[in-house]
């Protein structure tokens, strides 16, 4: 006969279960709406940042080229973020057949962006504390959500091991609404609040 003990463990065995299934159901049918919702906000800060870049060239805070980089790797960055837009739209409206060499164009473009994000932030450096400050914290704001869009998706089938590990331990990011929040948060803490995003 079962004890009480055996039990419980095997109804808290169950609940887990269940609570995996779910969570590993929430991953798979809402990565496409996650992406299709983040990546618009994502273009909003890229282009609001360099906005931040070229307003602060004005005021003599950067110098001409560091801010002409900037502008170069930003307008890269929003063309692939663009690209990536394109990429999840086609792949939620395309047969079967056609999905798996989407995904594996939407998991190079989610890792180029990456590579881009980091280099944007690698191009700006600057002795204004508020105006770094605003930078990285954006930057790095944008880097964490594409990280965890990625985590979201399905592993292309010739994915590489290290590829297969971020979706292994999928992150949810951010609503839309919280990204901007918390974008809007670090330009209008650090005075460039005029760069906020609605």
């Amino acid at each position: 006969m079962l004890s009480r003990k055996h039990l419980s463990k095997g109804a808290l065995a169950v609940i887990l279960s269940s609570m995996l299934v779910v969570n590993g159901c929430w991953v798979k049918s809402q990565w496409i709406q996650t992406a299709i919702n983040d990546l618009p906000t994502l273009i909003q800060i890229v282009t609001s940042l360099i906005s931040i870049a070229g307003a602060a060239q004005g005021k003599a805070q950067i110098d001409p080229s560091m801010a002409s980089q900037i502008q170069s790797v930003g307008a890269q960055v929003q063309s692939d973020l663009q690209l990536l837009q394109n990429l999840v739209n086609t792949y939620q409206a395309a047969e079967a057949s056609a999905k798996p060499g989407l995904l594996n164009k939407i998991d190079t473009g989610l890792a180029t962006v990456q590579t881009n994000l980091t280099g944007l932030l690698a191009a700006f450096h600057v002795n204004n504390t508020a105006l770094q400050a605003t930078i990285t914290a954006s930057l790095s704001l944008a880097m964490t959500t594409i990280l965890a869009i990625q985590s979201l998706v399905p592993p292309p089938p010739a994915a590489t091991a290290a590829r297969r590990a971020i979706s292994a331990s999928p992150v949810k990011p951010m609503s839309s609404h919280d990204l901007k929040a918390a974008f809007n948060g670090v330009v209008n803490s650090n005075g460039y609040g005029q760069f906020a995003i609605n």
